[in-house]
């Protein structure tokens, strides 16, 4: 899991925002693209086995960059994003059409390699890193087969330093993660909050385990992200939200997103712009 420790993100998380994005994106292959999007949310009349699915977001805000999106069918490959100091490259591997492994490279130098394990239900239960941080995840699930508790442990001593627990609404969205640190009570709590409007991105995977591992949780979380916060949880009292993220969507008539203005800050009467993105989509096999 590409980790960061909460309440530090809250102290740096205008740097971070900062860590990205090119001014010249460029795809996989070093090129800047060919744009065959097509209509988002629109089908072709004449073919019913042809949907159109996201292909790539675009940010023309102050940190310019590009994510795109490579599938097959309805298995998602992997996803490219330029930043302005180089490109992330997660890719994803199938065995039987069930992912067995994901790989992050950075300006082509492998970052993370993760393999996956599951349990006789088909859930993933074990995430195992392969690389020099030596280390392992095991997921447990809620009654309802979502995912519940990351338990995150590291191999030279074999206990769990750090623990994610979510929460969903009856939606299939993630409304809430809590990380805590070792066997503490206390912790940071990321809230989500969300439209009705369905996420095109989990239409391209709707595997909550893949998006929390290249992303975040509200990647694959079934409707589109409007607002999240951030509070510390002392002593089993949750404080008032200390940072503000604001998403501000169009859509066409589908109820498919077009853009989307992302604000950030501290005051939430007060936010920053830090991004307009623009959704773009292509007409593929469903």
């Amino acid at each position: 899991m590409k980790n960061v420790f909460l309440p530090a993100l809250l102290l740096v998380m205008m740097a971070i925002a900062c860590t990205k994005k090119d001014s010249s994106p460029t795809d996989e292959n070093g090129g800047t693209g060919t744009d065959t999007t097509a209509t988002p949310g629109t089908n072709n009349p004449g073919n019913t086995d042809t949907i159109s699915k996201l292909y790539r977001i675009v940010n023309t805000g102050e940190y310019p960059y590009a994510e795109i999106y490579n599938y097959d069918g309805t298995k998602l490959l992997s996803v490219f994003d330029s930043s302005y100091n180089g490109n992330y490259l997660d890719t994803a591997y199938y065995t039987n059409n069930v992912l067995t492994r994901l790989v992050t490279t950075y300006n082509g130098k492998v970052e993370r390699d993760y393999t996956f394990e599951y349990n006789n239900s088909g859930k993933v239960v074990k995430v195992i890193t392969n690389n020099q941080e030596r280390r392992y995840d095991s997921l447990a699930y809620n009654q309802a087969g979502q995912l519940s508790t990351i338990y995150m442990y590291t191999s030279f001593v074999d206990t769990v330093y750090e623990t994610d627990e979510f929460k969903w609404d009856a939606n299939n969205n993630i409304t809430q993660k809590i990380r805590r640190q070792g066997s503490s009570m206390n912790g940071v709590a990321s809230n989500y909050f969300y439209d009705t409007n369905t996420n095109p991105r989990y239409e391209l995977s709707a595997n909550i385990v893949f998006w929390l591992y290249v992303r975040d949780a509200y990647y694959g979380s079934k409707n589109n992200l409007t607002n999240e916060n951030f509070t510390q949880l002392q002593d089993g009292v949750m404080s008032t939200p200390s940072f503000f993220y604001l998403y501000n969507y169009t859509y066409n008539k589908d109820k498919t997103p077009t853009t989307c203005v992302f604000k950030s800050g501290e005051i939430q009467s007060d936010l920053k712009l830090w991004e307009n993105l623009t959704y773009q989509y292509k007409t593929t096999t469903k």
